[in-house]
């Protein structure tokens, strides 16, 4: 039984860890944070077959190439070119949320999960003020789970 309040505190723990992260390296450098030097969205998920285990996600504003694991990028280039925007019905570019992020984790560290249905996702959250987002169009086309 996923417990979707389980997922969504630790969505939570996460972006405060990733905050704090960026507020003290720049207390290091002597400096104040901008807004863009947090990471922009973060995401936990889980498999089905073990919701105890969690892996979490960002996306970053500077736009970086991953390459998702097979199962994935067959279904994000259903949509498009992956790291290209679709602007017709989609504001962010393909593959480049927090969520693909922390399924690419799940798959490369859970062997036996072969169906993207199986992965079940907290809230996107912003690091910076912990502000909850709903899942964008693709996002929600890649992953079944995103849909309920």
């Amino acid at each position: 039984m996923i417990n979707y309040g389980e997922l969504n505190k630790s969505v939570k723990l996460f972006c405060k860890r990733l905050a704090k992260d960026v507020q003290k390296e720049f207390k290091r450098k002597r400096k104040n944070p901008q807004k863009w030097d947090y990471p922009a969205m973060a995401s936990v998920c889980c498999w089905s077959n073990r919701p105890e285990t969690f892996y979490e996600g960002v996306t970053t504003y500077v736009n970086h190439n991953s390459y998702p694991n097979r199962l994935l990028r067959n279904k994000l280039l259903r949509l498009g070119q992956i790291g290209r925007m679709n602007k017709a019905v989609c504001e962010y570019p393909i593959g480049h949320c927090a969520e693909p992020h922390a399924a690419q984790k799940l798959l490369k560290n859970e062997k036996g999960c072969n169906n993207l249905g199986d992965i079940y996702f907290s809230v996107a959250m912003r690091p910076r003020t912990c502000e909850k987002f709903a899942p964008c169009y693709n996002c929600r086309k890649t992953f079944p789970t995103l849909d309920l």
